[in-house]
């Protein structure tokens, strides 16, 4: 079963541990708005810097960890070389990473304005500082992995989804939990605007 954010604990689960890990205080009535923020700032940065010649992805790294990524790739036609398309896809597992992937991560603040213009656009709000902002968005993708984790069911897609911005699913297969999380909405359409720079 596939449920709203808000029919889980998970936005009050992820506001506790804000608070007691991070002290960073903020209510579970936000934890949409982080999502929000979070794959839309990583679809606006990959949608920049993305490249027809070798796939780009962003890497949620925190404490030497990877905790997901975001990889956007060019697919050519092979009946028409001059067009193509592109693709966005979001992994749990490191090794999904392509090894000749250029890799951008959460760590580098550089990258750090996308998740605060995707904030100030859409709610008027920002991170207080860089620190505060790579816990938090690492919290929020490690608490989503950790539903999934402890509702898995043996013959079930169990997962989560926030209309029009994401889907996160397990499965069970053979004994092991397959997780996929994917973009929706305007969040997949940000990525095939080829008016968006490409190399």
């Amino acid at each position: 079963m596939i449920k709203n954010l808000y029919d889980t604990k998970l936005p009050l689960t992820w506001s506790e541990r804000c608070n007691n890990e991070f002290n960073y205080s903020v209510s579970e009535a936000h934890f949409d708005k982080v999502c929000f923020i979070i794959f839309k700032a990583v679809a606006g940065l990959l949608s920049n810097v993305k490249s027809k010649k070798q796939p780009t992805t962003f890497v949620f790294d925190y404490l030497g960890k990877e905790i997901a990524s975001a990889t956007v790739e060019y697919f050519a036609d092979e009946n028409d070389a001059a067009n193509g398309s592109w693709a966005m896809s979001w992994s749990f597992d490191p090794e999904d990473i392509s090894a000749d992937a250029n890799k951008l991560y959460l760590s580098n603040v550089d990258t750090h304005p996308y998740f605060n213009g995707a904030g100030a656009n859409k709610y008027g709000m920002t991170f207080n500082s860089s620190g505060d902002l790579i816990a938090i968005v690492a919290c929020t993708l490690e608490e989503i992995k950790k539903y999934l984790d402890e509702n898995a069911k043996e013959g079930e897609v169990v997962g989560v989804e926030m209309a029009e911005v994401f889907q996160a699913r397990v499965t069970v297969e053979n004994g092991v939990k397959v997780f996929s999380i994917e973009p929706a909405g305007e969040i997949k359409m940000d990525i095939k605007d080829d008016s968006s720079i490409e190399k």
